[in-house]
């Protein structure tokens, strides 16, 4: 009963709304009180106890355009690319909608550390779409200029790629403000 109404809410969030170029993807918990098997459990939300949903949402209006609810390892089974991690797949799964009713590129999606990986960032660059998002530096195929050394004070890194000839680029700015660039310049 839950997936019919979901689905018909998902599909005409797509068909009454063309977003910006900035979208955004997090996860959402919807209190539900009920008995499903699918209930989840997120200490780190308002809502602890509920219904886990995926939302990629317009940035600057802050309207979902896609959504993907969690039912368990039946959501996970019916996801696109299983050699990526579970992340990345809903990712893709989500961006795949859009592209799907959104003729042309050029999308600009802003991620949390739970879906930020070097691996996701390559796959949504495949499709034309760029990221920027905080990422964990413990995250599997991080590159070695992103991890952080030991007695190293936090810092912020940026990493672009696909634009330069003669490599990344890699800018690096510590909690301070202090800023330090390392790589080409365009000319």
């Amino acid at each position: 009963k839950v997936k019919r109404i979901v689905d018909y809410g998902d599909t005409k969030c797509r068909e009454n709304f063309v977003p910006g170029p900035k979208i955004v993807i997090d996860e959402s918990t919807v209190c539900f009180k009920g008995r499903v098997l699918f209930k989840c459990y997120n200490p780190q939300k308002p809502t602890k106890w509920g219904l886990g949903i995926y939302v990629l949402a317009d940035s600057a209006t802050g309207y979902v355009r896609a959504l993907l609810p969690y039912y368990g390892s039946v959501t996970t089974q019916s996801l696109i690319r299983s050699d990526l991690p579970f992340t990345s797949r809903v990712v893709i799964h989500l961006v795949d909608k859009v592209l799907s009713s959104v003729q042309g590129t050029g999308f600009h999606l802003y991620t949390d550390g739970y879906y930020t990986s070097p691996q996701l960032a390559e796959e949504l660059l495949k499709l034309g779409i760029t990221t920027t998002g905080t990422v964990m530096t413990t995250r599997k195929d991080m590159p070695p200029q992103l991890k952080k050394k030991k007695n190293e004070e936090r810092l912020h890194t940026c990493l672009s790629k696909g634009r330069q000839d003669d490599g990344p680029r890699l800018a690096r700015q510590a909690t301070s403000g202090d800023a330090e660039y390392k790589g080409h310049t365009d000319n």
